[in-house]
């Protein structure tokens, strides 16, 4: 028995104390600290406590435990930790942000890099311009966020919440971004840069990715139906079997694309370069080929009735 008491109080947690207890310890540490010069916080456990309202401005963040934190920004003049975050607080490497509500808030500029965000709310929330990079989003709700020139490179949002959500990624950065299987319909990624990014099994109709930059992405199994994809550049992308059906393609750049077993009906190539693509077996009845440059390209076993190639460059 001696034995079992020794154990359990080695391993068992000491009970926090209550919020109100913390945060009058909060205050007295940052008031013991300094006016003028940086404070740093250390490792305080913030987790469950109410912070909207508080000044934490200049505070250094990096390496407290935000975990359950409510801080709701609706007006913008507080709390102060989102105005530190916007003058460039960083939380890079502060490892897991969990359950945190920055709804309505204003995080632009925000550096929030290598992280893992489990279950934040960023509803309406503004990141443009935020360096994410690097971070995990899971369950993270993004409905009507801003993440417009957004750095996002190498993030993984495979398990976040953004089909048909508006979400603003229009000239973002989404190098090497992990987007497999994720439902994202009816998202803006005009002028965005996803090369190299895996989109494998992704599904993604009705988005706006005109100029966009997929040179090198995987699209296997992509569902891209119904997508603005004029002038994007998707040339030595893996898409076989991509759905692209009823999508516009209007000067895009497909060179070396490998397409083959993909469903291209209705889909509008007016102008694209399809030089040595790769079309094999592409059911694409229907679709407009008018005026692209196919030279180099298989299209072996390709169903093309109705396809229109008035203007286009084949081999003879």
């Amino acid at each position: 028995m001696a034995f079992l008491d020794r154990f359990r109080r080695k391993h068992t947690p000491a009970a926090k104390p209550a919020p109100r207890e913390r945060l009058e310890d909060l205050q007295r540490a940052l008031d013991a600290q300094p006016a003028g010069n940086p404070r740093n916080l250390g490792a305080w456990d913030l987790a469950g406590l109410e912070l909207d309202g508080w000044d934490l401005r200049g505070v250094d963040l990096r390496e407290a435990v935000l975990c359950r934190v409510y801080i709701d920004e609706r007006e913008l003049s507080g709390p102060a930790l989102l105005a530190a975050l916007r003058d460039g607080l960083e939380l890079a490497h502060m490892g897991k942000v969990v359950s945190v509500s920055f709804r309505n808030a204003d995080l632009s500029e925000a550096i929030v890099r290598n992280n893992a965000l489990i279950g934040v709310d960023l509803t309406a929330t503004n990141l443009q311009q935020a360096d994410l990079q690097g971070s995990w989003f899971l369950n993270t709700e993004f409905d009507n966020a801003n993440l417009r020139a957004a750095d996002l490179r190498d993030a993984n949002l495979r398990h976040a919440r953004l089909s048909y959500k508006e979400v603003d990624l229009s000239e973002a950065n989404l190098e090497g971004v992990n987007l497999e299987r994720v439902s994202a319909g009816k998202i803006c990624l005009r002028g965005a840069c996803l090369a190299g990014a895996n989109l494998a099994a992704a599904f993604m109709s009705e988005s706006d990715l005109h100029g966009a930059d997929l040179h090198g992405a995987n699209l296997r199994w992509a569902g891209l139906g119904e997508c603005l994809l004029d002038n994007a550049n998707l040339s030595d992308v893996h898409a076989e079997s991509v759905n692209l059906m009823h999508s516009s393609l209007r000067g895009a750049r497909l060179r070396r694309a490998v397409l083959s077993g993909g469903l291209l009906r209705n889909a509008i190539f007016d102008g694209a370069d399809l030089r040595e693509a790769d079309l094999r077996d592409v059911q694409a009845e229907g679709a407009s080929f008018r005026s692209a440059d196919l030279r180099g390209a298989d299209l072996t076993g390709a169903k093309l009735d109705h396809a229109d190639f008035a203007g286009a460059l084949l081999e003879p």
